[in-house]
């Protein structure tokens, strides 16, 4: 919603006030309808001169002027003595120049609402139509001017009323009836604002902290990827995620090897003499601290938190609800880049090993579609994807349920009894699938492997296999491309499971749709 549509009605009520004041006072002789063109600079009015006129305390004076010669006249009211080109001095007074009466609106109020309107109707108008100036008014926003242009408008509103002979209380009653009316349409605004704020939040959770680095239209185009509850699309959205990453870890690294590259004077390049030497800076001397100095500096931070602007500390407050509300599955999909320069059929001193695991999806019994499996088995796989698994030195697998809680119940909640017709509604869900039983160190700060992780998807095509299977292609992976020189290198993509497609989906659902009491999940 616009931020200026909370004063249309103001603009509705003004102008119609002010028609009815022009038709009370039809006989006067410079009625406003008959008056088209400035009597100043014999140019014609603009809508916007005409929809605000020019407000004197005598009822039946109609004079009006258009935008420039108002503002001229402004000025010259506040420039003081003037000497005429006789010689002689006068002082121009803020003063209507048809009928000597007092200004019933300030003209300052005047040029701003006129500037409004005019601005309203440039929106009404294509960008191609309007010139440069007209399209910088157009899109000029200056929330700062809102509340004097509110303000104004109460104002005109007033003098309109009181000219056209409404007693003082029964404007004040009005004008009371008008404010309740606008605070409640300014409550619903900010209410549509906070759901908005609060749609985008929780969709910008599937980014992993990277929605910064990508345009508006990426980052809606991988959230339509991530949430649309198929995994193909899913896994196309964990790979562009991934080369993001990769570009701004590229990124970072030519801009440190740039700050180390020693500089060269332009034509000595050859004159090692020459040559800058790039000098580490000298650290700074740091004085020891003190007892009296560690409690000015808590003293500071603890006044710094008192003082510090109360909106941060409530919208800090709001997302950590909304992220205990519509909590992100605890496996999500990643791609992971392996470099094939170990054996990795080697199942006891190999830097990653897999396992099979065939007991957290056992009430499947068998591969089952997904739309040919029950409410209470589909159930079961959602709540799978809150689940992490753990494995013992002897290599026990342990699995840890985490959907008991609140934000997982609020999601299984809009799990449809009846499976829709959609994209993957008929894919066969396996009832085995192989987990990462155990990462090196430095390969999993390498790739990203996580002990735990469901391996779903091998150089970008689903793997449906045991972990026999997995060892043995990412053999033949390695012998393949040893041949050919090089470190053979494959593509691991991990977590993408329907379970996790349907948990995206189905939050993404719950925070459009549901009006839920908030006050249960406390922080």
């Amino acid at each position: 919603m616009n931020v200026h549509s909370d004063l249309s009605e103001k603009d509705d009520l003004a102008s119609s006030s002010s028609s009815f004041v022009d038709s009370s006072c039809s006989n006067s002789n410079h009625h406003p309808h008959d008056q088209d063109t400035c009597p100043i600079c014999i140019e014609p009015l603009a809508t916007e001169d005409t929809v605000y006129p020019l407000q004197c305390e005598t009822k039946v004076c109609h004079f009006n002027m258009c935008y420039s010669c108002t503002e001229k006249f402004l000025k010259v009211s506040h420039e003081g003595l003037q000497v005429a080109s006789d010689g002689n001095v006068f002082l121009t007074k803020l003063q209507c120049p048809s009928c000597r009466g007092a200004f019933l609106v300030d003209l300052e109020d005047i040029l701003l609402l006129r500037e409004h309107d005019r601005q309203g109707r440039l929106k009404l108008i294509k960008d191609s139509e309007l010139n440069a100036k007209d399209l910088r008014k157009k899109h000029h926003v200056n929330d700062e001017k809102l509340a004097d242009i509110d303000r104004a408008k109460d104002v005109y509103l007033r003098a309109t009323m009181k000219r056209s002979g409404i007693i003082e209380d029964d404007i004040e009653l009005y004008m009371s009836k008008l404010d309740i009316k606008q605070n409640q349409t300014k409550d619903d605004i900010s209410m549509n604002d906070n759901k908005k704020k609060k749609i985008r939040y929780i969709d910008e959770m599937v980014l992993c902290g990277l929605e910064s680095s990508m345009s508006e239209a990426e980052r809606d185009f991988i959230v339509q990827l991530m949430t649309s509850g198929c995994t193909t699309k899913m896994v196309q959205a964990t790979q562009l995620i991934s080369s993001i990453v990769r570009m701004n870890a590229q990124k970072r690294r030519e801009g440190m090897a740039s700050t180390l590259q020693p500089s060269r004077s332009v034509g000595t390049s050859n004159a090692p003499s020459q040559i800058m030497s790039h000098k580490r800076p000298s650290q700074p001397y740091i004085r020891p601290q003190s007892p009296s100095y560690s409690f000015r500096m808590s003293s500071a931070s603890y006044l710094m938190k008192r003082c510090a602007p109360p909106s941060y500390e409530t919208d800090a407050k709001q997302r950590l609800k909304w992220g205990n509300m519509y909590p992100l599955p605890f496996r999500m999909p990643r791609a992971n880049r392996l470099d094939l320069d170990f054996d990795p059929s080697d199942t006891k001193q190999g830097l990653i090993r897999f396992m099979d695991d065939e007991e957290s999806l056992s009430f499947l019994k068998y591969n089952e579609a997904y739309s040919k499996m029950s409410y209470e088995n589909r159930c079961l796989l959602i709540r799978d994807a809150f689940s992490t698994f753990s494995f013992s030195p002897r290599g026990k697998m342990k699995k840890t349920d985490g959907s008991r809680f609140d934000g997982a119940e609020n999601i299984l909640r809009h799990l449809e009894h009846k499976v829709e017709d959609r994209m993957e509604s008929d894919r066969m869900v396996s009832w085995r699938r192989v987990l990462v039983s155990f990462v090196h160190g430095k390969l999993q700060r390498k790739t990203g492997l996580r002990v735990g992780d469901v391996v779903t998807h091998l150089n970008g095509e689903p793997f449906d296999g045991n972990a026999e299977k997995l060892r043995f292609l990412l053999a033949a992976k390695k012998r393949e491309e040893t041949i050919g020189g090089g470190v053979p290198t494959v593509e691991i993509i991990t977590n993408a499971e329907l379970s996790v497609a349907e948990v995206l989906r189905l939050r993404s659902l719950a925070v459009r749709n549901q009006d839920e009491d908030e006050s249960k999940f406390k922080l």
